[in-house]
């Protein structure tokens, strides 16, 4: 009988620690849940914003884009201007 009594003890001190560590484990999920929630309730404006960032990186790129190639033409007619006026007949 004491055999029995100790076995059982032994079960309901590891359903205990079982229990005690199940209870530890989710005991942020309604903290977790609302947390997520919020998030999925702000995806749209999320989207938006992202959707925002990348026209201006696609247009800061396009200016930069512009800008360099309207540079190097200034510095190619700089260098080049001499030599076409001779070829043309210019002094």
């Amino acid at each position: 009988m004491e055999q029995r009594v100790s076995s059982l003890e032994r079960e309901t001190h590891t359903l205990t620690h079982r229990m005690t560590a199940l209870e530890q484990r989710t005991s942020g999920i309604p903290e977790r849940v609302s947390n997520i929630e919020l998030l999925v309730s702000r995806m749209p404006a999320l989207e938006s914003q992202l959707k925002e960032q990348g026209a201006q990186s696609q247009r800061g790129f396009t200016m930069t884009n512009g800008i360099l190639i309207g540079a190097g033409a200034f510095w190619a007619v700089f260098q080049a201007g001499p030599d076409v006026l001779r070829l043309l007949g210019g002094r």
